[in-house]
């Protein structure tokens, strides 16, 4: 989602294209140190295994829809994941929209 504020007024941004980020390493919660658990580049690009699976450690939407069917062909990314992002997306928005200064001085993510 982008944010975009003009004229004192806040709107918000959603494109159907899109990616999500993955780590390098096989998923655990015992590993502690955060690098399965945080998978933005300034983490994942440190690490040894950065971009073994996907390049970059990016998989974009319909990849991702591709994988997915490929380990259960009745679960649809389409229809099941990415309304819940675009929900999660915009009630982090609506959550957030009194503390986020419309001028971009203070306060905002």
């Amino acid at each position: 989602m982008m944010l975009n504020c003009a004229h004192g007024r806040m709107k918000g941004y959603w494109y159907r294209e899109g990616y999500v980020r993955t780590t390098s390493s096989e998923y655990t919660l015992k590993i502690s140190n955060g690098s399965v658990h945080l998978t933005n580049d300034a983490v994942q690009k440190n690490l040894p295994d950065y971009g073994k699976f996907e390049k970059g450690n990016k998989i974009y939407y319909e990849e991702l829809d591709q994988y997915i069917k490929k380990q259960d062909p009745n679960f649809d990314f389409w229809r099941i994941v990415y309304p819940r992002m675009k929900q999660i997306a915009t009630d982090v928005i609506h959550a957030s929209a009194l503390n986020i200064d419309p001028e971009r001085r203070v306060n905002n993510f």
